[in-house]
């Protein structure tokens, strides 16, 4: 706002110059709008309204006449600011074509209590003599409010905490002019003061408007005694300066004096205003000697009077104070050209517009005019100079209103420049001139046009949100808003939404091709005008197809059934899938696939129609049941499919016969004791049948020639039981025939028959001879095991001293090999020089011929990997076999395969082995010993005690050895040949530990590719036999590889 504004307003304010019509009460600090009152009065229909001042306030609706405030209004701010009763004046002209009148009103802004009191200082300390004389008073610190209304000033003052034993609060009230009071807060001594006990008081004084509370911190320190206060020569001072007065000017001199002496006495002036915080802004006071200055120019201040306190206090402690008024009246006495203000009925980009519908006649723009000068000086005339605008004659104060002469087309002129000239009557006469740019106004009367009245578009289905469709376009003729378009879309359309600026068309969410496939709706454009105009046009989408459907079957699974008998391509059946989508995507292909259970089902499928159907026989012994999955795979990109489990149960057909399995054959006889009663079980008959259900469920008869049969037994027809069901007399002795039936109950039926023997005899001693001989045998089969795991025990406790031996002498052991022959069932002794398990055999000497000597019947059990015995055998290189069996046939004996039930053992006198001879077994001499030829070399007598069915003993000379080691073996046979019978050395365990032994040695020199010296010698140089091994177990030791003092057993194994 400009100053020259500030002043002809303030003088508005200040100087009424008509009496206002209306008046309204707006309490201050609402923000805007607030609305003040209404100033159409009556007025008829058809005017409009404009406020013509002041503008900066207040505004006014053009149509109605509602007042409202423009800012937040404040009473103790400008315009306000300083004046005892704040009334805005405001101007207001109602126009209508031809005719026009002015409103004036008053709103008075009422104060509310929203200005806290506030003190000048942050605390205050004062001194007080402790010969200070009760009642002394101690002028404390003033607290001002900036509200105006003196009810929201400071209307009490309070001290904190109670010290009303030593001093209490008197306030003093002086009256301003205007009616309102001053309080003055002192601080009374009410005792004595002691300032040895007591040297300071801590207090808060409290100021409080009613509403709001401010605390001001107060030390009393106790001293001397100051008490004369300062003292005006007059209460009250004015004073009337012009608006020119210069600045730094000594305007009025205040003089207080204090009778008191040096500092006490000693007086200075400050200025006090409690509400007008700009006098301390135009005026301040020399504090020593009391003169009063102007601060700044007071132009434009003329005609308004100012009013303020001087505070006089001396320097005593406690120091004392009083006031004095003044009031400074500033006169006008400077001429200042006419101010020209314009008030736009209709603004358009902050210049005065006007619609080219606009009658003439119509205001256009008023024109405040204003000077604060008086008489002569402050008397206005204005004038305009356009063909098509004009001024009215003037309204007091000075108003003008430009009005349309004429009417106007925006077509051929769109603005208007109208020049404005005011002038007073001073003398000279002072003018000034201001111009009005006036826009034409375009009306809207053009509708929206869409480039097209249908559009069509696509979008693929299952999008993202806001996927681009496409675009619709419309334009507008008109300018301005009426130009400007707004796109929507009719009430209803979820699935699209359209920028409302662009035209674009996106979707609102993924759409579902198979749910809706296409739209359909309108669109619309407006303009942006107070009466918009709207096209539309119509919009199609297409919602393109998405392979996003799998295939779905008709059911979860599928159960289909089939004959075992059906025939190859038989069609058990379809299976049936359908997808949503379409084209390509919506094609279904079938394909089956199996479980790792049933790798290879016996079915096909039709990968067009889900025909199922048999590719090769089924038999429902074999599998009963399949499961396979059927996989539906569409023809999209990319493609989707489902699976769905498929189920065939193979019905059964009686197609299987009863199969008897005892009796049979080889098993049909049952002898029954003449002593046995009724009720007794003669046999149970066990069959089966492969078919099922009834198919399989058997029934089961007896039927025989002689007729005593169905006297004496009786058969369960479902459990195939055979029960004696009459008591037997000697007569009865005899063997029955009996024809078992067996049946099944499928269709057709199918049976099967089987012979049985029953032999009823009378029980005699030897009868009951044999049953005892069962039990003893058992009872020795039981020792047997128990003689066998003692054995097993020894041989390795003996393994166990060998090796130990080993490691304490390695190179002076010798060696005596006990091997078995499996396949003769012979056992030959040799000896061997040199380390055993993975170490060289480094000598072999043998005596009597060579092996080739031997039968061809031997070389032919030897040689070749074959099954004898129920035995594995186990061929072994050429190497091997040399070393094994290339040993002379006269240092041989044999024992046949017989019976035998005992083993005697005489054992010789030990001498030492002749190394150059070593006794073997000789397959070809079944029944005879060749003893060694060596000298010195006692041969042990062994003596085979032969069971009831074999002939005489045989004995058999064996070799012996000076170690210690041949001795233990011969001592641990004779231990064994006195408890044991033929059925020990028939246990397969303890033969299989001999030959693992062996199989052990061999394998441990075929690794290391290693034969006695002696061996070499007598190899053929191209032998390529290979030697068997027979075995009755796949498994083999490991060689413990720990030298020559191992010892490899082959027990002599004698079949009962």
């Amino acid at each position: 706002m400009s100053p020259v504004f500030q002043v002809v307003l303030l003088a508005t304010l200040l100087h009424a110059s008509f009496q206002a019509q209306l008046m309204f009460d707006v309490k201050e600090g609402q923000p805007p709008p607030v609305l003040v009152g209404n100033v159409a009065n009556g007025m008829g229909p058809g005017y409009r309204y404009i406020l013509v001042s002041p503008l900066e306030f207040f505004t006014v609706d053009t149509n109605n006449g509602d007042l409202f405030t423009k800012v937040t209004l404040d009473r103790e701010g400008a315009p306000c600011k300083g004046l005892d009763l704040c009334i805005l004046n405001v101007s207001i002209t109602a126009t209508a074509p031809n005719s026009y009148d002015s409103i004036s009103a008053g709103v008075k802004v009422v104060d509310i209590n929203d200005q806290l009191p506030d003190f000048s200082v942050s605390s205050f300390q004062t001194t007080m003599s402790e010969s200070a004389s009760v009642n002394t008073m101690v002028p404390l610190p003033v607290a001002t409010d900036a509200d105006y209304d003196p009810r929201f000033r400071v209307q009490n003052y309070s001290l904190v905490p109670d010290i009303m034993n030593t001093f209490d609060l008197v306030i003093n009230r002086t009256s301003r002019p205007d009616g309102s009071v001053d309080l003055s807060p002192n601080l009374r001594l009410i005792r004595k003061l002691d300032r040895e006990t007591t040297p300071s008081y801590l207090v808060t004084l409290m100021a409080s408007d009613g509403d709001h509370e401010v605390r001001l911190p107060i030390d009393i320190v106790v001293s001397d005694v100051n008490d004369n206060t300062p003292a005006f020569k007059q209460t009250s001072y004015s004073k009337t300066i012009t608006e020119n007065t210069t600045k730094d000017t000594v305007m009025l001199k205040v003089t207080a004096t204090d009778p008191d002496a040096n500092e006490n006495g000693r007086v200075s002036y400050e200025l006090v205003s409690n509400f007008q915080s700009k006098i301390l802004d135009s005026f301040k006071i020399l504090p020593d000697t009391g003169e009063i200055v102007l601060t700044r120019a007071l132009d434009k201040e003329g005609g308004t009077t100012v009013y303020f306190n001087v505070r006089a206090y001396d320097h005593g402690v406690p120091s004392l104070s009083s006031l004095a008024n003044v009031s400074v009246t500033i006169e006008d006495t400077i001429n200042d050209p006419p101010i020209i203000s314009l008030i736009f009925a209709r603004m358009k980009d902050g210049n005065c517009s006007v619609s080219e519908t606009e009658p003439s006649g119509m205001a256009v723009a008023v024109i405040l005019v204003t000077d604060r000068d008086t008489g002569n000086n402050g008397v206005t005339s204005c004038s305009v100079d356009s063909d098509h605008f004009k001024l009215t004659s003037p309204r007091p104060p000075s108003e003008y209103l430009v009005v349309l002469s004429s009417a106007l087309d925006r077509e051929q002129q769109a603005s208007y420049v109208v020049p404005i000239s005011c002038w007073d009557k001073g003398s000279p006469p002072l003018t000034s001139t201001a111009e009005i740019q006036v826009f034409v106004e375009d009306v809207n009367d053009n509708p929206p046009v869409f480039t097209s009245a249908f559009y069509q578009m696509a979008v693929k289905e299952n999008q993202r949100p806001l996927e681009f469709v496409g675009k619709v376009f419309a334009t507008d003729a008109d300018e301005g808003v009426n130009a400007q378009l707004r796109y929507y879309l009719e009430t209803g359309v979820k699935a699209f939404r359209i920028n409302e600026t662009t035209g674009y068309l996106y979707t609102s969410g993924p759409l579902d091709r198979e749910n809706v496939s296409s739209y359909s709706f309108k669109v619309f454009a407006s303009d942006m005008s107070m009466a918009p105009l709207t096209a539309s046009a119509t919009v199609s989408v297409d919602v393109l197809d998405v392979n996003d459907n799998a295939p779905q079957f008709s059911s979860d699974s599928y159960r289909f059934k089939v004959m075992e008998s059906a025939s190859v391509d038989f069609l058990l059946g379809y299976v049936n899938a359908s997808d949503p989508d379409i084209g390509p995507s919506g094609t279904v292909g079938y394909a089956l696939t199996s479980y790792p259970s049933q790798p290879d089902p016996p079915f096909a499928i039709s990968p067009i129609t889900g025909a199922l159907t048999l590719t090769r026989e089924i038999d429902y012994e074999t599998e009963a049941h399949y499961n396979f999955k059927v996989i539906a795979i569409d023809g999209g990109v990319p493609r989707n499919n489902k699976s769905v489990d498929v189920w065939v149960d193979v019905i059964d057909e009686n197609d299987n016969s009863p199969v008897i399995a005892f009796p049979g054959p080889d098993n049909q006889s049952v002898v029954l004791n003449l002593g046995v009663s009724p009720g007794h079980e003669v046999i149970q008959v066990v069959a089966h049948d492969l078919d099922s259900g009834e198919n399989g469920r058997l029934s089961y008869s007896l039927s025989a020639p002689n007729t005593s049969v169905s006297r004496l037994f009786w058969m369960n027809e479902d459990t195939g039981l055979v029960t004696l069901v009459a008591p037997l007399t000697l007569g009865d002795v005899q063997t029955y025939n009996i024809i078992i039936g067996v049946r099944d109950n499928g269709q057709p039926q199918h049976a099967t028959q089987a012979l049985l023997r029953v032999d009823i005899v009378e029980q005699s001693p030897r009868a009951r001879v044999q049953e005892s001989y069962t039990t003893i045998v058992i009872i020795m089969v039981c020792v047997t095991l128990f003689v066998a795991i003692v054995v097993l025990v020894t041989l390795c406790f003996i393994k166990y001293l060998d090796k130990k031996k080993f490691n304490a002498d390695k190179h002076h052991h010798q060696h005596q090999k006990l091997t078995f022959d499996p396949i003769s069932k012979t056992t030959a002794v040799y000896l061997a020089e040199g380390g055993g398990g993975d170490e060289v055999m480094e000598k072999a000497h043998k005596s009597g011929n060579n092996l080739d000597a031997a039968p061809t019947d031997f070389q032919q059990q030897r040689f070749g990997s074959q099954i004898r015995n129920g035995k594995k055998c186990v061929t072994f290189d050429s190497a091997i076999r040399e070393s094994d069996v290339s040993m002379s046939s006269d240092s041989v004996f044999t024992q046949p395969d017989v019976g035998f039930v005992g083993l005697t053992f005489n054992p010789p006198s030990l001498s030492t082995f002749n190394r150059s001879a070593s006794p073997v077994f000789n397959p070809s001499h079944k029944n005879s010993f060749s003893g060694l030829s060596s000298s010195g070399l006692n041969i042990p007598n062994i003596q085979f005690l032969q069971s009831p069915l074999s002939g005489a003993p045989t004995n058999m000379p064996l070799g012996s050895s000076n170690s210690s080691r041949s001795n233990s073996i011969a001592n641990n046979v004779h231990k064994l040949d006195q408890g044991l019978t033929s059925q020990l050395l028939q246990q397969d365990q303890v033969v299989d530990v001999a030959l693992q032994n062996h199989n052990a040695l061999v394998r441990s020199m075929r690794h290391n590719r290693r034969t006695p010296d002696s061996v070499r010698q007598l190899r053929p140089s191209s032998a390529s036999h290979e030697t068997d091994l027979c075995s009755s177990s796949s498994v083999e030791t490991s060689d413990s590889g720990h030298g020559g003092s191992e010892l490899d057993v082959s027990v002599i194994k004698m079949n009962v």
